[in-house]
């Protein structure tokens, strides 16, 4: 029976200080790696896929970028912080995760040890607009996630101009470590 460990959560909920820190920090998985339970609901009206992006640590301090780095593109270039974010996409199923209409799904996520870091999810919406963790990282200037406490999050899939309603439930994303 796999049951969720309370303490690991609080680890991976380290980084969650704000409401738009959305991250997992999965850097002290250990090297046999970890199973992690991903609940995923969505209440929108569009296709949206769900993924995860990995990213980078700074080697002097041990932590992440503020400026939450991929492959070193910052979000100070939004464009090609989306295009790199896309380009290294992780899909924890290995196949796009699609939120759509009214649903729910659960993903065992089979970590691999090697696959330890800090991970923001991404929401790609229907209109190709990518959503990430971080103040500035939507080409609206709007922050379209929010974290609502123990990893769990939730995303706002319009852009400021279509007049959202900011509820942030269009995608929740919530993980949890799992022992056996």
């Amino acid at each position: 029976k796999l049951t969720a460990s309370s303490e690991a959560d609080i680890r991976i909920a380290n980084l969650q200080r704000n409401t738009h820190d959305s991250l997992f920090d999965f850097s002290w998985i250990e090297s046999t790696g970890a199973k992690v339970h991903l609940d995923i609901t969505s209440d929108c009206g569009y296709k949206n896929q769900l993924e995860l992006a990995r990213l980078d640590i700074d080697p002097v301090t041990g932590e992440h970028y503020d400026d939450y780095r991929v492959n070193g593109i910052s979000s100070d270039n939004l464009l090609a912080f989306h295009k790199e974010i896309i380009d290294n996409l992780i899909s924890p199923t290995g196949d796009k995760i699609i939120a759509t209409s009214k649903s729910s799904q659960s993903i065992i996520w089979e970590m691999d040890g090697s696959e330890a870091g800090i991970y923001a999810p991404v929401l790609i919406t229907e209109k190709g607009d990518v959503l990430t963790a971080g103040l500035n990282t939507s080409l609206d200037g709007a922050r379209h996630t929010k974290q609502f406490g123990l990893n769990h999050i939730g995303f706002e899939d319009l852009m400021a101009s279509a007049n959202p309603d900011w509820d942030f439930n269009d995608v929740t994303f919530k993980a949890l470590l799992l022992t056996s």
